[in-house]
């Protein structure tokens, strides 16, 4: 016979208060809605108690022990990438006791390790790292004054069928391929579209669509046509002593005949660690432009550059101040993380 489920604490009171009354356990029983074996269990556990309120049940024996607990948490801290069905089929093998999928996960989820989606971040080398905090310890002294006068820059590729992520729709059954249900896409994105930007706290300057692969005679022609007007954009006709410019370490940027050009025109280049996205505010710029693209509709490579230099002159000097003061935060994340990779 199947177990029943325990009364309320709300009936239990009912049944004793209507039992002070002096009323029979049939009246109660009815006026309760429910047996009259199950109005003398909740007499007799009053009696015995003083109290309505359910005793705490002992519930099954774990099947693993403090032991084997430990065991397959420090297995999984070994190992992050590794699933609970692999966990589980380990300590089994291990320890000679067999144990679920879904037991390894409830343990799991007990020490606070929950599975989540991993974040996608630049890989970087022991050296990488090494760069990486003694470049933010040099850097850690330079206040939101000082990065006001750093010009930040980088290059992004836009796809004009790009991958928009996971996309929600509401729709009826059969309706899965309804025209407004489905995400349109191409093979190999559609095309692409390569731009260079660059931005400073008050505001950001010129974009420039690239054609084609980015080398180091297509890099000159770029900065030489864009950079020193940005700079008048960003600085107006104000001395620019003190201005840096910063770039990434992609070979482009880094040949000799670019280094000579900078030389060549007293353009004074802030030093920047490898792998080091993170670090730059402008990537932020590149995702709310990719997800303007995406809301708009784009179906040529005309119509997506058009897009990109509208929604990049309608980036407000607010956001780009917003997410320069935050270099101060990004550089005390790169030292707390010892060089590796940070939240930003």
């Amino acid at each position: 016979m199947p177990k029943v489920a325990d009364l309320s604490l709300e009936k239990r009171v009912r049944i004793q208060i209507l039992h002070e009354f002096r009323k029979s356990q049939v009246y109660i029983s009815k006026f309760v809605k429910c047996s009259r074996c199950a109005v003398q269990t909740a007499l007799k556990r009053f009696r015995e108690t003083g109290s309505q309120i359910s005793r705490p049940k002992t519930g099954r024996n774990r099947i693993t022990t403090a032991r084997q607990d430990r065991i397959l948490i420090r297995e999984s801290i070994k190992d992050r990438k590794k699933t609970s069905s692999e966990l589980a089929a380990a300590l089994s093998t291990k320890t000679g006791h067999p144990m679920s999928a879904r037991t390894a996960r409830r343990r799991l989820v007990e020490a606070g390790l929950k599975g989540c989606k991993a974040k996608k971040k630049p890989w970087l080398s022991k050296k990488n790292k090494q760069i990486r905090l003694e470049w933010a310890r040099r850097h850690q002294h330079l206040t939101e004054d000082d990065w006001k006068n750093v010009v930040l820059s980088d290059e992004s590729n836009f796809q004009i069928f790009g991958t928009p992520g996971v996309t929600f729709v509401r729709r009826r059954v059969g309706e899965e391929f309804h025209p407004d249900c489905v995400v349109p896409t191409v093979k190999y994105g559609g095309g692409s579209t390569m731009v260079w930007g660059c931005m400073a706290a008050d505001g950001v300057g010129e974009i420039f669509v690239c054609e084609g692969h980015m080398n180091s005679e297509k890099y000159i022609n770029v900065v030489e046509n864009k950079l020193l007007s940005s700079l008048t954009i960003i600085f107006g006709d104000t001395n620019l002593d003190g201005v840096k410019f910063q770039q990434d370490n992609a070979p482009c940027h880094k040949s000799a005949t670019t280094m000579s050009w900078f030389r060549d025109n007293n353009i004074d280049l802030l030093d920047w660690p490898p792998q080091s996205p993170d670090l730059n505010p402008i990537e932020h710029i590149w995702g709310i432009l990719k997800n303007n693209v995406r809301n708009r509709n784009v179906s040529s490579k005309k119509a997506l550059e058009n897009v990109l230099i509208h929604e990049w002159n309608c980036i407000s000097a607010e956001q780009c101040t917003k997410l320069v003061q935050t270099m101060p935060q990004r550089i005390t994340a790169v030292i707390k993380a010892k060089g590796g990779p940070t939240k930003y």
